[in-house]
């Protein structure tokens, strides 16, 4: 489950990177999918790449053979880059994000099919 989650946040990151979606639906499904294909477009519409950077530290909440909920408490470090020259356009957050993650194995694949993002002090 955690190599799927991984892999996830791969495929996002190149997305994000290249803005292009046409991978996100090898490691994401359903709102997750949408969410994700959304911000790829908002940044491509605004010719902005995005560098994704994060200290992840994910942890498996519950795992059954059809479905896995993932934690990832996470420090990011994630930019919007010049289009020109590749170089950070903006100051790194550094701030730390609560996520949780259903995954679901579909067709034989673990997908990513929700994010809630919790908010902490």
């Amino acid at each position: 489950l955690l190599a799927a989650y991984d892999r996830s946040w791969d495929v996002y990151a190149d997305a994000l990177r290249q803005l292009d979606a046409s991978k996100l639906a090898t490691t994401f499904a359903g709102n997750a999918l949408k969410a994700a294909q959304d911000e790829v477009a908002t940044q491509k519409a605004r010719n902005q790449p995005v560098q994704i950077r994060v200290g992840h530290r994910p942890r498996v909440l519950r795992i059954t053979a059809s479905e896995g909920l993932v934690e990832d408490n996470y420090r990011n470090h994630s930019v919007v880059l010049d289009p020109s020259t590749g170089a950070p356009a903006e100051p790194d957050p550094n701030e730390m994000v609560y996520q949780r993650q259903t995954l679901k194995r579909l067709s034989g694949t673990w997908k990513v099919v929700e994010i809630i993002e919790e908010q902490r002090p």
